[in-house]
């Protein structure tokens, strides 16, 4: 059971300040040397599992969720001071911590207890099998930071590990930090969504005054998720439309895109001290590609799926807006001898879905409101896994912005706490751009975090989802729950979020397919005000549109994919945006914008996805098969609880205490069908 009073307190870090952070900072130090200090201590023959590698991995645990509560912080916080020290004390603790963990002789002990005393432990049979798993990956750990390098080697290694985390917490930062948009008049957005309109931020126009002497009225679209979309989806006013993404396509700015140099150049440089012939082969040899050779296969199977799948869904975008270009009346709104551009993928794609499932995505988004999607989401989900989730109304008060909810899941059939879950869902200035998951508190009691960028309800109208956007809202979930049981593993330096980084993505992707269900949307959809479901005639079209244009755009991210690889096999090191507009011109047939600074806005390949891009696609095979075992009984309650069951036990529950491979196997009872990838086309 949980003790009540760790549970009071375990939103503590909301109450953080700036003057706090060096005071974690210095705290954490004094502690991880006496720590490290205890465990050298230790006499040969008294080592043993917990004293050497338990403490070794969990003996920080207070400090290791205050760490991890900063980055969260770094993020989110509203207080542009707080998050820049933020950064500022996260920089400077990765820095100072590779002096620390870079201890010769913490690593000797390590290496005493594994020649000697380990092998005495495992012909005992004291050691469980996640025992002797977790001392066998500290092995490895240590063997890849470099502890068989001479001396001098390693210092250098050392120094460059401090640079790369400095240049990758400045990109992010940048990327964050990053404001721009463009200004449109109020018949501008007569084609946009619902709600659309009262999210933006009006201002005056020097320029045109009234008659009153007052500037026009003119309202800003920002570069955040919820603008750009809707704005190049249904925006009729081209050159608006050419701004808009030319904008976006310089994300993070120039300086970013020395910084990436920088970075990829200090990563090469790592991988070869530690005796690699590429940083690829470096990054992915604790995942469950291992290397380069193994991810090149898996690409080139499916390459022969994707790419004729995405010249035939671009061959459809190019007749459709040929035909209707020449059309008397063009829905388009296009001139004579205009081409299919970048900036026109968008809108034209949209109108080519709206004519082919006669969906029109503007009204069918008013039947997914926020609040209704979440109660259906936790309701379904908790049915399937076994939890149950309560919003903890009186908490939301004490979280770092007015918006953020506090979500309390509790295991049904025992009433024990699992976790918590914090929703922060709008976009805000100074906060991530993106959509993510992120790691708040691992021990004793777990919290996950959701950072996402959805429409902000108005005083008219509330937050309405697209349906792809309910489809995100899923995968972020799946990450939630996969952290929440993937945390009750025995040892914690063994939760979910270990993961091998191109399979983490698994339970995310496999959640997506759920809301592409008869029986779900009809749930699911409620419109927010008439209450009323979703036609089944259009849930049916939503069904059928599930693929729509799904080659292009997994062409699109085998374009990412491979730039990302080549980027770290040395293919090309200069001119990285002309680069980017090559790689997306080859694979997609569409020339990108040459303002473009694209990669300066790529931070999955600064800082968490570097040369492992190829996860979302290499994760998404297994992720569609484990789903089909589902879909066989989607409509069975009783089997349908029986697989989620064993879903939450063989592979979220389990985290890295076994293999990611056999835990699927496990699940699946069988091995891995490549050939389910035909069902996304």
């Amino acid at each position: 059971m949980i003790d009540k009073n760790k549970e009071k307190n375990i939103f503590e870090f909301n109450k953080l300040k700036i003057a706090d952070l060096k005071k974690v900072e210095k705290e954490y130090f004094a502690f991880k040397v006496k720590q490290y200090k205890k465990i050298k201590s230790i006499k040969s023959e008294n080592k043993n599992f917990e004293n050497t590698i338990l403490d070794l991995c969990d003996g920080d645990k207070e400090y290791s969720d205050k760490l991890s509560a900063i980055s969260l912080l770094m993020n989110v916080h509203t207080d542009k001071s707080f998050r820049d020290e933020a950064i500022k004390t996260i920089t400077s603790i990765s820095q100072k911590s590779v002096d620390i963990e870079y201890d010769k002789d913490l690593y000797l002990a390590v290496l005493d207890y594994y020649k000697n005393n380990f092998e005495l432990e495992k012909a005992s049979g004291i050691l469980e099998d996640c025992d002797k798993k977790l001392v066998e990956d500290i092995v490895k750990d240590y063997k890849r930071m470099g502890f068989d390098l001479p001396t001098k080697a390693q210092e250098k290694l050392k120094e460059k590990l401090k640079s790369l985390s400095e240049l990758q917490n400045n990109f992010d930062q940048n990327l964050n930090n990053y404001q721009d948009f463009i200004l449109v008049k109020e018949e501008d957005l007569k084609d946009m969504p619902t709600g659309f309109k009262e999210t933006l931020e009006k201002v005056q126009s020097p320029h045109q005054p009234s008659q009153k002497g007052e500037g026009e009225i003119l309202y800003k679209v920002d570069l955040s998720y919820p603008k750009v979309g809707p704005f190049l989806k249904y925006s009729k006013n081209r050159k608006l439309r050419k701004e808009l993404s030319d904008k976006n396509s310089m994300k993070g700015g120039k300086k970013n895109l020395v910084l990436l140099q920088k970075i990829v150049k200090l990563r090469l440089e790592i991988s070869k001290i530690l005796g690699y012939k590429n940083f690829v082969d470096f990054k992915v040899e604790d995942r469950m590609a291992k290397n380069n050779e193994n991810i090149q296969k898996f690409l080139e199977g499916v390459k022969k799926e994707i790419i004729p799948a995405g010249k035939k869904d671009l061959k459809e975008l190019k007749d459709f807006f040929k035909t209707n270009f020449e059309k008397k009346d063009s829905l388009l709104n296009f001139k004579k001898g205009d081409k299919l551009e970048y900036f026109d993928l968008s809108f034209v794609s949209n109108k080519l879905y709206e004519e082919k499932y006669k969906i029109d995505e503007k009204l069918v988004k008013e039947y997914f409101e926020m609040e209704n999607t979440l109660s259906f989401m936790f309701d379904y989900f908790g049915q399937l896994l076994g939890f149950t989730a309560i919003e903890e109304k009186e908490l939301n008060k004490d979280m770092w912005h007015q918006d953020v909810k506090v979500i309390k899941f509790l295991d049904t059939k025992s009433k024990n706490l699992l976790g918590y879950l914090l929703l922060d869902l709008y976009p805000r200035e100074g906060k991530y751009q993106h959509m993510c998951s992120a790691d708040t508190k691992i021990y004793d009691i777990k919290i996950n975090t959701l950072i996402c960028n959805f429409q902000k309800p108005s005083k008219e109208t509330p937050s309405l989802l697209t349906p792809y956007e309910v489809e995100t809202l899923f995968h972020e979930f799946g990450h939630a729950i996969h952290f929440i049981f993937g945390s009750q593993t025995k040892h914690n330096s063994q939760h979910s979020f270990t993961f091998a980084w191109d399979i983490v993505e698994l339970p995310s992707q496999m959640l997506e397919n759920f809301f592409y269900n008869e029986s779900i949307l009809k749930k699911l959809s409620k419109h927010y005000k008439t209450k009323k479901s979703l036609d089944k005639k259009i849930i049916e079209k939503i069904i059928l549109a599930k693929n729509f244009q799904n080659g292009f755009i997994y062409s699109r991210q085998l374009a990412m994919t491979n730039f990302d690889l080549d980027l770290h096999l040395e293919k090309f090191s200069d001119n990285l945006e002309k680069s980017w507009i090559k790689y997306m011109e080859d694979y997609t047939n569409i020339k990108s914008s040459e303002k473009n600074l694209q990669p300066a806005g790529f931070g999955h390949i600064a800082h968490g996805y570097e040369a492992g891009y190829y996860s979302y696609l290499w994760a998404l095979v297994y992720a569609l098969d484990v789903y089909d075992e589902f879909s066989k009984d989607i409509n069975n309650k009783k089997e349908l609880k029986k697989i989620g069951m064993r879903y939450r036990k063989e592979i979220l529950g389990v985290g890295t205490s076994r293999e990611e491979g056999d835990s699927i196997k496990k699940f699946l009872g069988r091995d891995l069908n490549t050939k389910i990838i035909k069902s996304l086309f």
